[in-house]
């Protein structure tokens, strides 16, 4: 699956929509909308690949055209095309197929039409969402491979069928491809994709179906040609499935959508939105959003209280927040399914978070949100601010049992007002404290002993030796003790670092080479003990002790 840090690329989409030659009939393009839309809705799940409707879609009066989709395919996707873009045909009625594409290989490539009569628009979209895939590159998930001869794998012999088995070979008879697997040579040519028979075909009888309610059908659905029962994946959305049970693309099958994208003949970019998100009561900034291929107008939302001083209809607005809050800014191109957003920090007030409950002599870490270049100010009642005063992360111990509060004061260069923030913090009862108390000291004693430990292991600290110029500045580790997570606050929230993190003999045993802001670290996989834990960027390196206990 792809990662969700992965940048989109978004593909306009060409609409062509045949009517009978008086004007009725077909889609409308409030529906069309709504297919385009769950095209994105399938591809999002698996993909970063989304698609957007340029506006000037094309509705032509051709009854031949609407009504006969299957004879005049070659004749509508020829003329009717634009460069740059998909383009997609919708006819009423093709009298042979539901929808029919163009691979890019072909000429003219980057064209597919479906059929739209009596089919919902989620089923429309899962018809283009399988056509689209065509254009992209991909083969049926039950494509015949090399052979000429045969429209579906099940039918292939021995040296042309894909194999359920992912490491069964071409054997000596199979001069051209002799070796080599057979889920690289048959089938679809990608092995992440398990070999399928054909899950439905209409001319295969008695069994059309082996898919019933997205399940396959071992018992009727046979053998490949080496006796092993076929394993077909029904959501793949290049199978014969029905639509309704697509949801799915393999890894290598999205390779090969995004190794052909370019050749459209557009440059993907990446639809967000760049800007001030510290942005003080009446102030003003500006909020840029990436120019779409195709796409001229953009439509711009702004919360209560802010307001569009200029740019309006274009990719670049001047915004004015006229209150303190927060709120988010949206941008949707004309004719767009999907939208941009943006987040403005609220300037008034904000959370503290950390622990509402807690017990006295015992310390306990708090944070808030970050601000740029901002200046923190604590303030505590019957409690002690130990560490962390003019910073996000103040540690702190609570006196006796009392009620107490925090409350801090964010100073952000440019605003007239600051930033205020307060919680009261409540008692657990001494019983209950008593026992953590003791939990603690049990902890310390841990410590103690692995500290002893560390001493006599001295030689084993090559790895560490490497790190010497450390500083503490302001990474930040919480819960410390971990029982089964905890999680590590970079110095800077923006920056980039490497993560090391060292047991007390000196083994590296966890290392992740982009952590940035915070990062969650799972400790099941950790025994317990005390860890040293190391973040490094191309200047600092940044150390503190992490203590497991579960």
């Amino acid at each position: 699956m792809v990662s969700n840090q992965t940048s989109l690329r978004y593909i306009p989409i060409k609409a062509w929509i045949y009517r009978q030659n008086n004007g009725t009939g077909n889609i409308t393009l409030a529906q069309l909308e709504q297919v385009i839309e769950g095209l994105n809705d399938l591809y999002s799940s698996q993909t970063n690949i989304r698609f957007y409707l340029l506006c000037d879609v094309d509705e032509i009066n051709n009854s031949d055209f609407a009504n006969n989709g299957a004879a005049f395919y070659n004749t509508y996707i020829t003329n009717n095309r634009i460069p740059g873009a998909l383009n997609i045909h919708f006819v009423i009625e093709s009298g042979a197929w539901g929808g029919r594409a163009q691979f890019p290989w072909y000429n003219p490539n980057y064209a597919s039409a479906v059929e739209t009569f009596f089919l919902t628009e989620e089923v429309i979209s899962g018809i283009l969402a399988h056509e689209v895939g065509h254009n992209l590159g991909l083969f049926h998930t039950h494509h015949p491979g090399r052979n000429n001869n045969h429209d579906k794998n099940e039918d292939c012999g021995d040296c042309y069928q894909e194999s359920v088995s992912r490491s069964r070979t071409q054997g000596l008879a199979c001069v051209s491809t002799i070796g080599q697997r057979k889920c690289e040579v048959n089938g679809d040519f990608l092995c992440d994709t398990p070999a399928d028979p054909a899950l439905v075909w209409a001319g295969r009888l008695p069994n059309v179906s082996y898919v019933n309610n997205c399940n396959y059908l071992t018992a009727i659905g046979g053998t490949d040609n080496w006796g092993e029962n076929w394993q077909p994946n029904v959501a793949n959305i290049m199978s014969y499935a029905p639509t309704q049970c697509f949801n799915n693309f393999s890894p290598l099958q999205i390779g090969t959508m995004i190794g052909f994208i370019s050749d459209i003949g557009i440059t993907p970019v990446n639809f967000s939105i760049t800007g001030n998100s510290q942005l003080c009561i009446n102030q003003s900034s500006t909020y840029t959003v990436n120019a779409l291929p195709g796409i001229n107008t953009y439509t711009w939302e702004v919360p209560q209280g802010y307001s569009i001083i200029s740019g309006q209809g274009t990719n670049s607005v001047v915004v004015q927040k006229n209150v303190s809050s927060g709120g988010t800014i949206r941008v949707r191109p004309n004719c767009g399914t999907f939208e941009a957003t943006f987040e403005v920090m609220n300037m008034s007030s904000v959370t503290i978070e950390g622990p509402y409950v807690v017990c006295p002599n015992i310390g306990y870490s708090y944070q808030v949100p970050f601000y740029e270049n901002a200046t923190y100010t604590w303030s505590v009642t019957n409690a002690t601010i130990i560490d962390g005063q003019g910073t996000r992360f103040p540690y702190i111990i609570f006196d006796g049992y009392n009620g107490s509060s925090l409350h801090v004061n964010i100073s952000v260069p440019g605003c007239t007002s600051n930033i205020q923030g307060t919680i009261g913090v409540a008692r657990y009862p001494e019983q209950q404290c008593n026992s953590m108390r003791a939990e603690e000291e049990e902890t310390e004693e841990i410590e103690k002993e692995i500290n002893e430990e560390e001493s006599l292991e001295g030689e084993k600290q090559e790895t560490q030796e490497e790190m010497k110029e450390v500083s503490h500045g302001n990474m930040r580790i919480f819960p410390n003790t971990a029982t089964s997570s905890t999680t590590i606050e970079c110095p800077d929230e923006k920056g980039l670092y490497q993560l090391f993190i060292f047991n007390s003999t000196g083994d590296n045993v966890f290392f992740n080479r982009k952590v940035q802001g915070r990062y969650e670290l799972d400790i099941n996989n950790l025994k317990n003990g005390i860890y040293i834990v190391y973040l490094v960027n191309s200047n600092e390196v940044y150390q503190e002790k992490l203590i497991v206990q579960k």
